[in-house]
Order: structure tokens, then C-alpha cells, then sequence
């Protein structure tokens, strides 16, 4: 699958969603890219303050170490 319509090979590793005045928006996206996204909604407040990221997949838990 690739990265929102970016391209890119990795696997997203998290869903961002976010409302602009048209539409929703849903992006899957890799680390990265998420990375990115959030800097650029970052510089929209208008649009940050809508903006939700999720995970695909949880973390690995972490075995007890007592």
C-alpha cells in the first residue's frame, strides 16, 4: 500500500484524520510522513485543532522484568 497518495513503499504506521472546511480528510501514513503531516498541520491551527492520529498496529508490550 503506499502512503496516502505520496510516494512511498513503506507500510503506514498510523491514521491520520483531520476536517477541512470541504471535507474530511483520512490519511494512512508511515512514520515519516506522519512526521511531516504534523508539522504541516502544525503551521494550520485551523486545521491542527481537528486533527486526530492513530496507530495501525499497537506497540509490542514489553515482557515484565520482575
Amino acid at each position: 500500500m503506499s502512503c496516502a497518495n505520496l510516494d512511498c513503499d513503506r507500510d503506514p504506521a498510523a491514521r491520520l484524520r483531520y476536517k477541512a472546511p470541504d471535507r474530511d480528510h483520512v490519511y494512512e501514513l508511515c512514520e515519516a510522513h506522519l512526521d511531516h503531516a504534523h508539522v504541516w498541520l502544525a503551521d494550520r491551527p485551523h486545521l491542527a485543532v481537528t486533527a486526530v492520529s492513530e496507530r495501525l498496529a499497537a506497540e509490542a508490550d514489553q515482557p515484565a522484568l520482575f
